[in-house]
């Protein structure tokens, strides 16, 4: 898998909105780790951090599962960080599925299963 670097002003559409991550579809269970994978993209890493492992008390606080991946985003206080945050929450069924832990100075942990399974917000054939 080839990943992309993209710069945060590419996602602002001309009201200045982050549109592509408020609105990315979350149609089925697959959709969810492309979507944390494109707010990591977009995130500034000179004023905050984000990565995909947890410290073992991170890990304990969110009762992590064996099957749990996780994005650990810090936004160090940044706005761009603080927007990016700001659009996942607008996107409410990715936000919903994935969101674990929000916490004083900028931390957030969201994370998705390795194992895809239907979940409840997801009809049937994965639709909302």
């Amino acid at each position: 898998m080839t990943t992309q670097t993209f710069e945060y002003l590419d996602y602002l559409d001309e009201d200045g909105c982050l549109t592509a991550i408020q609105e990315h579809p979350i149609q089925t269970p697959d959709d969810i780790q492309p979507w944390l994978e494109l707010c990591a993209q977009v995130w500034n890493i000179d004023y905050g951090s984000v990565r995909r492992e947890l410290s073992p008390t991170e890990a304990s606080i969110v009762h992590a599962g064996r099957d749990d991946r996780f994005y650990r985003f810090a936004t160090g206080g940044w706005s761009a960080n603080e927007s990016i945050i700001y659009a996942m929450r607008k996107n409410h069924i990715a936000y919903a599925l994935t969101w674990r832990l929000s916490g004083r100075g900028g931390l957030h942990i969201f994370s998705y299963s390795v194992h895809l399974e239907p979940h409840p917000f997801l009809g049937e054939n994965g639709t909302t």
